[in-house]
């Protein structure tokens, strides 16, 4: 039994520790380059921010009619998920968020 195990001990012995940093070396990477992107994203939305924001103050929602009213134009109503996609685009952030099926 235990010469069957001498060559994977060895091996382990020998090679274990390339395994481990190269693993750690992965995570290390996938890590830093979630980072990266979660940065990206939160630059776009501030960057987008003051080009939504005068279209999301001057809307007001209905929650009796759950439709959402904009004060720029006369009567103009829409349901809240068309704001939503309005205000993201506007925004320039749109592609962040994946949109549900229409």
């Amino acid at each position: 039994m235990a010469a069957a195990t001498l060559p994977w001990f060895a091996f382990f012995a020998l090679f274990g520790p390339v395994i481990w940093l190269v693993l750690a070396g992965c995570d290390a990477l996938v890590l830093m380059l979630v980072g990266l992107r979660r940065r990206r994203d939160r630059a776009q939305i501030r960057a987008g921010v003051a080009r939504a924001y005068p279209l999301w103050r001057d809307a007001w929602y209905c929650y009796r009619c759950d439709v959402v009213w904009r004060r720029e134009e006369e009567a103009a109503f829409m349901s809240p998920a068309r704001f939503q996609r309005e205000v993201w685009a506007r925004g320039g952030y749109d592609d962040l968020i994946p949109l549900p099926p229409r």
